[in-house]
């Protein structure tokens, strides 16, 4: 939760919702095999 919480990807989710969700948007994303600053932007876009 701490990394979560440092890209500020919680927003207004319970910690619960939002492990899921980063879980989930990880799944589909890493098959671009990139795991970058510029994801971490498209997570925080989709807040």
């Amino acid at each position: 939760m701490d990394l979560m919480r440092q890209a500020d990807l919680i927003g207004n989710r319970t910690e619960a919702e939002a492990y899921m969700w980063v879980a989930g948007e990880r799944y589909r994303l890493i098959r671009t095999h990139r795991w970058d600053d510029e994801v971490f932007e498209a997570l925080r876009a989709q807040r």
